[in-house]
């Protein structure tokens, strides 16, 4: 039997999952397009060229590559990503961002963080930094946990 903490908290991250699909993104055409922009490029965009091999951008969204390319191929139909080709082995493809996904990527992303700017203005500095703090415990404890798990 689990705890009413546990049953508790997992309800808490349900909905906090539901809350970055529904409300933060809100449209689920704009999902659809966030999530694996920011799978695939979030830590890449500050080094100016954000080039990622096809095989990492799999990896990094968990699908396979046939499902991976769908998606790139539905990012490149709306401009948001390009392909380009490594010069010294043809095999390889890299994608990168348009400056229309980089333009995109970046409004979206400000929507979301003035929306969470609204919602801490509502419960406070203080308690916001409190959340931060214990779900930092809570996420790197379930790392711990799963650590095995890999």
């Amino acid at each position: 039997m689990h705890s009413e903490a546990t049953r508790s908290l997992f309800s808490m991250v349900e909905r906090l999952t539901a809350l970055g699909r529904e409300q933060v993104f809100g449209d689920p055409n704009t999902l659809s397009v966030m999530a694996p922009l920011n799978l695939i490029f979030k830590d890449q965009w500050s080094d100016g060229e954000g080039l990622v091999r096809m095989t990492e951008a799999s990896r990094r969204m968990m699908i396979s590559k046939p499902a991976a390319t769908q998606v790139i191929n539905r990012l490149v139909e709306l401009g948001l990503v390009e392909r380009a080709s490594d010069e010294n082995d043809r095999r390889v493809v890299y994608i990168r961002p348009t400056e229309a996904g980089r333009a995109f990527y970046e409004r979206e992303i400000d929507k979301s963080l003035s929306m969470v700017d609204r919602v801490i203005a509502r419960m406070g500095e203080g308690e916001a930094h409190q959340l931060v703090l214990l779900l930092g415990r809570f996420f790197d404890a379930f790392d711990a946990e799963t650590e095995g798990d890999k």
